[in-house]
C-alpha cells in the first residue's frame, strides 16, 4: 500500500523488524512495521509526527498518512483541509485595543503621578516654628483677674472662688457626691463654729457688685483658713468643738 512513496523524512525512532513487513528502513529496522494478527494487521510507526499538519507537506508524508488511515480504499475517505485565507498572525489581545485608549490610560497615569508629587512631602530646609511662651503662675492669675475686672462680671469671679473652695472641701472632708449643698454647709459649720446658714451663704451666695465680690473673697479666705486648719488637726486627733481646738502652725492657702 506504500508502493507509491519514495522518500520520507521525519524525526523518530526506527523499529525492529524481526521478520515482519516493513518499509522506510532496512532488513533489521524500519520506520513503518506491519504485523498480521488474526484477521487484521497492526501497523506501528516510529513517530506520531507523521500526522502533524506541519509535517504533511514534507516529502511523501501526506501519502503515507492517507494510506495508513485508509489502507483498503473502498468507502474510506480522507481529506486534508487547507489553511484559512485569513492569516492568524502574531497579534495579541492588547493589539486590538485602539491607540486612543492607550493614550487616555497614559494621560491618566501621568496626571496621577503629578498629583502624587504635588501632595507628597516637600524636601527642603527646616522651617522655624514659634515656641510656646512660658508664663509664671502668679502672672497668669494676675492677668486672669484683670480680664475678669474688665468683664465687669463680679458674679462669675465669685463663682470661681466658691467652686474651687467647695471642691477642696468635698475632697478634704470626704463628702459623697450625693450630698446636697446644705449637707456640705452643715459639715463645714461643725468644724468652724459658724452657723450652717452663714456657711451656705458664703459658699453658694450670689454676688452682684464689686464690693460684694471683695467681701465674699475675704470671707472665703477666712473660712478656708479655719476649715483647713481644723481638717489638718483632725488627721491627728478626734474631732472637737471649735472652742476646744488648739492653735496649730499650719500654713494656710489663700485664693
Amino acid at each position: 500500500m506504500l508502493a507509491e512513496t519514495t522518500e520520507l523524512t521525519l524525526n523518530g525512532r526506527l523499529l525492529n523488524t524481526a521478520g515482519r513487513t516493513s518499509c522506510f528502513g532496512d532488513a533489521n529496522s524500519a520506520f513503518v512495521v506491519a504485523e498480521s494478527v488474526g484477521q487484521g494487521t497492526i501497523v506501528t510507526i516510529g513517530s506520531p509526527d507523521l500526522f502533524i499538519n506541519a509535517e504533511l507537506d514534507d516529502d511523501d508524508a501526506a501519502v503515507v498518512a492517507v494510506n495508513l488511515l485508509a489502507p483498503t480504499g473502498g468507502d474510506a475517505h480522507v481529506s486534508f483541509l487547507g489553511p484559512s485565507v485569513v492569516d492568524f498572525g502574531d497579534e495579541a489581545i492588547t493589539d486590538l485595543v485602539p491607540p486612543r485608549v492607550w493614550n487616555a490610560v497614559f494621560q491618566m497615569l501621568a496626571a496621577f503621578l503629578l498629583y502624587s508629587l504635588y501632595r507628597s512631602r516637600r524636601l527642603g530646609g527646616v522651617v522655624p516654628e514659634p515656641v510656646p511662651v512660658h508664663i509664671e503662675g502668679s502672672e497668669l492669675v494676675l492677668k486672669a483677674g484683670l480680664l475678669s475686672e474688665r468683664a465687669k462680671d463680679p458674679g462669675s469671679a465669685a463663682q470661681v472662688l466658691q467652686t474651687d473652695l467647695v471642691h477642696r472641701i468635698r475632697v478634704a472632708l470626704s463628702v459623697p457626691a450625693t450630698a446636697t449643698d446644705a449637707d456640705v454647709a452643715t459639715r463645714v459649720a461643725d468644724r468652724t463654729g459658724h452657723t450652717p446658714a452663714e456657711v451656705e451663704h458664703r459658699l453658694y451666695g450670689l454676688v452682684a457688685t464689686d464690693p460684694e465680690l471683695v467681701q465674699t473673697a475675704q470671707l472665703l479666705h477666712t473660712l478656708d483658713a479655719q476649715l483647713f486648719d481644723t481638717a489638718g488637726a483632725n488627721k491627728a486627733m478626734p474631732v472637737r468643738t471649735p472652742d476646744q481646738q488648739a492653735p496649730r502652725d499650719i500654713p494656710t492657702e489663700s485664693t
